[in-house]
């Protein structure tokens, strides 16, 4: 008798945890990447500043230029095919620059990460699978190899010892060691410090090769995104996202439907964090259309059939947006940041025709087509 009961209340215990369980799985959002939802018509409040770069004959930034950091005082730039390094102030001289391809320097800028703190730049190089660590002024401090069979596309700031690194699979094939896409490793000697909790079994493969030719896409979310001194994890082959703290705690806080391994190939990826909202960029990746649009001729992408939805944090509600023009998930910025590059022979074009007002015209009417680019600058309130 004593038997059974201890039975039933053991057996109330598994169905109350489970009904807890299933309380807090429906808690977390979920986003249908293929629902239309209400349009969000309210315009966010923001301020925004223009920041024209310096252009002479010794800062001269070419289309692969690319913001990788930005504090209140501090614009870090890299051509990252030619490996230039630029730093700027907020009013766009150049103050350090340096270049050290090749030699005993990186072959290929795969991601950049700069520590205020330290005044150290890492350059992640994915050629070499090397991380080198330098001075403002490119003096080499030191430099590490990645972990074996992992090949990291994009490493974050996290704290004075860590760099969060997210590891992603090329061809979808995962090793034992992969399982773990994101890791913390040391930036003393790039050691793994700590492997977070995220398991993957299967992962959808980043690049597709059909003899000489590769098939990918470009400008897609690669996976961890940091907003100030947020994290959020996700990628192609996760239907969880994830919130990381400072405390590294791990928290999922969306999911997704259909599947990132669906027939759909519908991707949401976090492009845009404030204090109100967030903002999901939802695209096709599927690199075998690709690849047979890229044989036919076909100039049309799947790519360009992507939305955006926004989140509002108060509300809890999803809306679409017609099209969203602040990203901000490539660089490390402040807290409700978001920054744009914008090319100057554009905006020249645009000054002619009579299409800008304000600040970005009074910035525009000083500029030549073959100037550096200008800073756009969107802080959310």
């Amino acid at each position: 008798m004593i038997t059974h009961k201890l039975f039933i209340s053991v057996f109330s215990l598994f169905i109350c945890f489970s009904s807890l369980a299933q309380t807090g799985a429906k808690s977390i959002p979920l986003i249908d990447k293929t629902k239309s939802y209400p349009e969000y018509k309210a315009k966010p409040d923001m301020d925004i500043k223009y920041v024209p770069l310096e252009t002479s004959k010794d800062v001269l930034l070419g289309q692969d230029f690319r913001i990788y950091y930005l504090s209140d005082s501090l614009i870090l730039g890299l051509n990252w095919n030619m490996g230039d390094v630029f730093f700027f102030n907020m009013e766009g001289k150049a103050i350090s620059q340096f270049n050290q391809k090749d030699g005993l320097g990186y072959n290929r800028i795969g991601y950049a990460v700069y520590d205020n703190n330290a005044k150290e730049v890492y350059i992640l190089d994915k050629v070499l699978r090397k991380i080198f660590v330098y001075t403002k002024d490119g003096t080499l401090k030191r430099s590490f190899k990645m972990p074996r069979n992992l090949t990291f596309v994009r490493i974050e700031n996290f704290d004075n010892n860590l760099l969060l690194a997210f590891h992603e699979h090329a061809m979808g094939l995962i090793e034992p060691e992969q399982r773990n896409p994101y890791v913390f490793i040391s930036k003393k000697d790039g050691s793994v410090v700590l492997q977070l909790n995220i398991h993957l079994d299967k992962a959808n493969p980043r690049y597709l090769m059909s003899g000489n030719l590769c098939t990918t896409y470009g400008n897609t979310e690669e996976g961890n995104c940091k907003f100030g001194n947020e994290f959020y994890l996700s990628n192609k082959s996760m239907d969880t996202i994830y919130h990381l703290g400072r405390d590294q705690v791990l928290t999922p806080v969306f999911s997704q439907t259909p599947s990132v391994f669906s027939e759909s190939h519908l991707i949401s990826g976090i492009i845009t964090s404030t204090d109100k909202f967030i903002v999901f960029h939802i695209y096709p990746f599927d690199l075998e259309k690709e690849k047979k649009r890229i044989e036919t001729g076909n100039s049309m992408s799947g790519a360009y059939n992507s939305k955006y939805i926004l989140f509002d944090k108060n509300t809890k509600q999803f809306y679409q947006l017609k099209n969203w023009n602040y990203p901000s998930d490539h660089l490390d910025a402040p807290a409700n940041t978001c920054v744009r590059k914008l090319e100057s022979y554009r905006l020249v074009e645009k000054y002619k025709l009579g299409l800008l007002i304000g600040e970005l015209k009074e910035v525009a009417s000083k500029l030549k087509v073959d100037d550096n680019p200008v800073v756009e600058i969107t802080r959310f309130k």
